[in-house]
């Protein structure tokens, strides 16, 4: 049977074990074992599990639960690389893990928690990547787990996973967003390690159809409007599946698996039905998803991070790795102290971090200067020397969504300049519409916006119109996105030179407006010296001091892992705004 799991060869596991390249990873790797061996992981309590019910906590369960999920993953690669010291505290770890009475957090389980059923038998993200994670972890070791180990493993596998997707019908096989991914592919990952061949020839046209949902989520261009974190994970995780189906149904027996797959007309192109074998990497749409995690590098190796991702860069190199496998040369590696293990707590994609590597790749690749747009989410993205500047239109009902049409953010090779927040701490509250855009991060008031007559932007509003788009020029019209009746137009215009952006607003009311305010927010104190404003080391507004009074604010607000952070607000308060009005403002990279 060829191997399901690309790497997974001893050649590699003995180049992991002693190549230069991986010391630093082997050095953590036997730290952190050293601590799971001393100390055993945490209980997971009734009470903390129930937090998320009473004040929409997550953290308090979560923590200990992707614990342990780290500690088999660390633990499993341990073992392949040095044996039976660590091989107990593994078992104890997984034995622990199917001793909990759901596998489903408590952020996704909601009104569920007093069925019994529905804890063993719901499939969330992180239901569907234990049984992955288990189910891999005895593909990579069952020539060593005990017996009884494997056996419940096997069974519990089938039990949560594998059988109640057979069973019951759940809302994400009908999204187009990373949930589709993400569980599809841990599921299919279960079937292809310990079910049957007639359990993936079953399984596979639902897999294909939540697939083409997902895909179909990033347009024709790749754009990924949930951004680069969860291309990271969703897109990240299609690649898992998207490798190893392909390896799976390239076994030489596939085509008795495929004898009564539909005619070829019928097929995905991904579908080869003469021999059976499954390539997603034959679609065009993948390979420009593909390219998406390299085009949201800025200057200074920030992130674009519009919606709710991070604004420091990082990529997995197991997903660049397994890209440049099957398209030659499509990405070139950042440096790689900017490379991560995995974007979920606790994944079993940390065995891929080790496995998808190439210790003789060449690392340290620079951003080109260049201008990217993106059609589908209205991104302009531009980098220079001196700076990158990001800036977007698209609508207020996005995934993830934030009222920010119209926002950019400017990033040197020194510092952000001009933010993103980026996402939030994720609680109850944060999901919930009603509250939602009560949160700084996801309100147009902690995006660099107009606030007109004292209103932001709203919830729900129609895409923005792109009226220009250029290697310098980006223009686009954000009316839509508020709903001040006696707002007529507002369109925003960023001009991009060498040394400078220049930004341009031009509104008309049908009356004259009682305020209009231009807002830019940065993570560093502004400064105002002599009716100038300067921001970071280097950057210097320009605005008409006749028609504006300036002033400098701040909001202190819980990021996403729930530590806090600090906002400036650069507010421009037009002193005696009319019915038409063209508002500029130069931004100077000194």
């Amino acid at each position: 049977m060829y191997e399901i799991l690309s790497g997974n060869t001893p050649e590699k596991w003995e180049q992991i074990k002693t190549h230069p390249f991986y010391e630093k990873d082997r050095a953590m790797l036997i730290s952190e074992g050293e601590k799971y061996l001393k100390n055993p992981p945490e209980v997971l309590l009734w009470s903390d599990y129930s937090r998320f019910m009473r004040d929409g906590d997550r953290k308090c369960y979560e923590k200990g639960y992707f614990d342990r999920r780290r500690r088999v993953a660390y633990l499993a690669i341990l073992t392949k690389l040095y044996g039976d010291k660590y091989l107990d505290a593994l078992c104890n770890t997984m034995w622990l893990i199917m001793d909990e009475s759901t596998w489903v957090v408590p952020a996704h389980m909601s009104n569920m928690l007093g069925d019994a059923e529905k804890r063993i038998t719901h499939l969330d993200l992180f239901s569907t990547e234990t049984g992955a994670l288990l189910a891999e972890t005895y593909h990579v070791l069952k020539d060593v787990l005990p017996a009884q180990v494997s056996e419940r493993l096997i069974s519990m596998v089938k039990e949560r996973v594998i059988d109640p997707f057979f069973r019951y019908h759940y809302w994400w096989m009908n999204g187009e967003n990373n949930w589709a991914s993400v569980c599809i592919s841990q599921i299919a990952l279960c079937i292809m390690y310990i079910g049957t061949s007639e359990d993936f020839r079953r399984a596979e046209p639902e897999f294909n159809h939540v697939m083409n949902l997902f895909l179909s989520s990033y347009g024709e261009d790749g754009c990924c409007l949930e951004g680069l974190d969860y291309w990271s994970y969703g897109f990240g995780t299609f690649l898992n599946y998207a490798d190893a189906v392909k390896n799976y149904t390239s076994n030489e027996n596939c085509l008795n698996r495929f004898e009564n797959a539909l005619p070829a007309e019928k097929r995905e192109k991904a579908h080869n039905v003469q021999t059976g074998v499954i390539d997603y990497f034959v679609r065009d749409d993948v390979k420009k998803a593909a390219v998406f995690a390299s085009a949201m590098r800025l200057n200074g190796d920030y992130a674009v991070c519009f919606s709710d991702a991070y604004d420091k860069y990082s990529y997995p190199r197991s997903h660049f790795y397994i890209i440049n496998k099957h398209y030659p040369g499509l990405l070139e590696y950042p440096k790689s102290s900017l490379s991560k293990q995995s974007i979920s707590a606790g994944s079993h994609n940390i065995i891929r971090y080790f496995l998808w590597s190439d210790p003789d790749a060449e690392y340290g690749g620079k951003i080109k200067n260049n201008t990217l747009y993106y059609e589908e989410g209205q991104w302009f993205i531009r980098n220079c020397e001196k700076y990158s500047i990001a800036a977007k239109g698209g609508h207020n009902n996005e995934p993830h969504n934030h009222n920010d049409i119209g926002t950019f953010m400017i990033t040197t090779p020194e510092e952000i300049v001009l933010c993103d927040t980026g996402s939030g701490e994720y609680t109850r509250q944060y999901f919930d519409n009603r509250y939602r855009y009560d949160f700084l991060v996801n309100s147009s008031r902690g995006h660099s916006l107009p606030i007109i007559n004292g209103s932001y932007q709203s919830f729900g509003t129609p895409k923005a119109v792109v009226l220009e788009h250029t290697d310098d020029t980006f223009e686009v019209n954000i009316t839509s996105s508020y709903k001040d009746p006696t707002l007529k137009s507002l369109c925003r215009r960023y001009e991009c030179y060498d040394g400078k952006i220049t930004l341009t607003d031009s509104f008309e009311f049908s009356m004259k407006p009682e305020s209009v305010v231009e807002r830019f927010v940065s993570f560093t104190e502004p400064k105002k010296e002599n009716g100038n404003i300067f921001v970071g080391k280097n950057t210097q507004i320009l605005f008409d001091e006749k028609a504006f009074d300036a002033s400098i604010s701040s909001e202190v607000y819980s990021g996403h892992g729930g530590s806090t952070a600090k906002l400036f607000f650069i507010d421009f308060k037009h002193k005696d705004p009319s019915e038409k009005e063209k508002l500029v403002f130069e931004i100077i990279i000194l």
